[in-house]
């Protein structure tokens, strides 16, 4: 068997680095117990709980207590502690969590797209035999990066790095594969984005700057943003079931279209005491010489299409969560009426409006409309003519259609809006790729649940979102799934059969699907 050498800690200011780099030492340290653990049997063993869809390596440690599978059992662990600094989906990543930048949140250096059990196997392999060649690429990259940083290619896989690019459009030419460099091009993206986070690192060092890239963005590759409805429709509903990410998503489309710029988003959640005087306009309370007056204000959404008037160059997008939870033609009164994409005005059009202009039949075009405290607007008010809302504002709503709490949206605002469901297959990605080996596991049972409310005879605005398993972090202990359920999912399914007569067998039925589901 050839010896690997240990590699010579570098002088790098990244945790994961330094980490990965002792952690890989140790590994190799102990490489003299490979061939007592028979590796060919393990690999056999990971083999069959591929096929048998049994992915957790966790749970395979914790099989591992018999005397003579203890030296088995702590070479396993050592190659998971390598192994959590290289892939946010490792057994432990979660545990090396730290701060890198300004709310940067980070639980490993990359995301690999490779299985805790191919990771395993492989690894076990390259201690007998030290021969990246016939190592996968994420699993050889990595290696390579610790031993050399400046002179390999970073850990991110081929087809994470594709969707980077796809996702901010880098690739002019589709297919110019060949000669299409994916590194020059995601590192001149880094840097032109995240100048402040990238001239504090080596530049050399790709994969801490792919770090950056990664942990600000990933949500977004995996939720499949897409802006394409909501640019062509300016209007646009979220609907799905519970759980299912919808406000997350919202944000997402509304960071893509405004590139980020927080300034350009606005964000309000509706409830049933809402009401036009705190979306649009209304009389404020004021102290004046000790005494109270009532001073007429903007709502939310008034302020915020002001603002985005006078930077009509950018994008500018509005978030209204649960919008149908409030009483919507109250909240909205007379703009129902502005927006509608068809009367979205430009800033210079509506100057010209006002300045009655001689072009009758461009004025014509201008639709604004006067609000119920116009009277009081100043003079030198934008809208002292009248509201519209302009072409460079953008409407994000969100809404659970069977939520039994709200009344029906009227058809006179649906008309409105473009509507597009988010099922739980759709972000369970984005949502539950933080959970390691658990990932696997939440996702069966979420389906089994699904699949059972299907089969009781609901629709898919009935299932249940990965949201809810992403909770599954909160419990550690062997009984966290018997948590999950009888704290979070159990009152939720429950409320779905209220009433019923067999709403107990129903009940019944959903928890051995969820209990059955497992790693099967």
């Amino acid at each position: 068997m050839t010896k690997i050498n240990t590699i010579n800690i570098k002088d790098y200011n990244n945790f994961f680095f330094k980490e990965g780099q002792k952690a890989f030492n140790a590994l190799v340290e102990s490489v003299d117990n490979v061939e007592s653990v028979e590796v060919e049997n393990t690999s056999k063993a990971l083999q069959e709980r591929k096929k048998e869809k049994k992915y957790s390596i966790s749970e395979w440690i914790t099989e591992l207590e018999k005397e003579k599978e203890k030296e088995k059992k702590d070479l396993i662990k050592k190659i998971n502690e390598f192994v959590s600094y290289c892939d946010v989906n490792a057994l432990g990543a979660n545990e090396h969590s730290i701060e890198i930048g300004e709310n940067i949140k980070v639980t490993a250096i990359a995301k690999a797209f490779v299985f805790q059990h191919i990771w395993v196997e492989n690894i076990l392999k390259y201690l007998l035999e030290p021969n990246l060649d016939n190592l996968p690429h994420s699993v050889r990259k990595a290696i390579e990066y610790f031993q050399n940083p400046k002179e390999k290619f970073p850990i991110l896989s081929e087809g994470h790095r594709e969707k980077i690019i796809e996702y901010y459009e880098l690739k002019k030419n589709k297919n110019d594969q060949d000669e299409f460099d994916f590194d020059a091009v995601l590192i001149e993206n880094a840097k032109k984005r995240w100048s402040k986070e990238v001239e504090k690192i080596d530049e050399s060092n790709h994969t801490y700057i792919y770090t950056i890239q990664i942990y600000k963005e990933r949500s977004q590759w995996d939720c499949k943003v897409d802006t394409t409805l909501l640019e062509k429709n300016y209007n646009l509903i979220l609907t799905g079931a519970p759980g299912t990410g919808k406000t997350y998503l919202a944000r997402q489309m509304a960071k893509k279209l405004t590139n980020e710029n927080d300034n350009n988003i606005g964000f309000v959640q509706f409830h049933p005491s809402y009401d036009y005087t705190d979306f649009v306009e209304g009389l404020r309370p004021h102290e004046k010489d000790g005494n109270i007056v009532f001073k007429r204000e903007n709502g939310v959404f008034k302020e915020f299409c002001k603002k985005a008037i006078e930077n009509e160059k950018n994008k500018y997008v509005f978030i209204i969560d649960e919008i149908n939870r409030g009483e919507i033609s109250k909240i909205f009164g007379e703009l129902f009426f502005s927006i509608d994409p068809g009367y979205r005005v430009k800033r210079k059009e509506a100057t010209q409006s006002n300045a009655n202009t001689k072009n009758q039949e461009e004025t014509n075009k201008i639709i604004k409309v006067d609000t119920q405290y116009k009277n009081m607007i100043p003079d030198d008010d934008h809208f002292k003519k009248g509201f519209y809302v302009p072409d460079n504002v953008y409407i994000i709503g969100t809404m659970n259609d069977i939520d039994r709490s709200v009344e029906s949206m009227d058809f006179a605002f649906r008309r409105r809006f473009a509507f597009q469901e988010i099922t739980a297959e759709d972000t369970m990605d984005s949502i539950l790729y933080q959970l390691g080996d658990d990932e696997t596991i939440a996702i069966n049972k979420m389906r089994a649940i699904n699949n059972t409310l299907d089969k009781l005879g609901l629709n898919s605005n009935y299932h249940i979102g990965a949201a809810y398993f992403k909770k599954i972090e909160n419990y550690k202990n062997k009984g966290k799934w018997d948590q999950l359920w009888n704290l979070h999912l159990k009152g939720t399914l429950f409320e779905y059969f209220r009433g019923e007569p067999e709403a107990d067998k129903k009940l019944k039925e959903l928890k051995e699907a969820y209990k059955n589901a497992g790693e099967n």
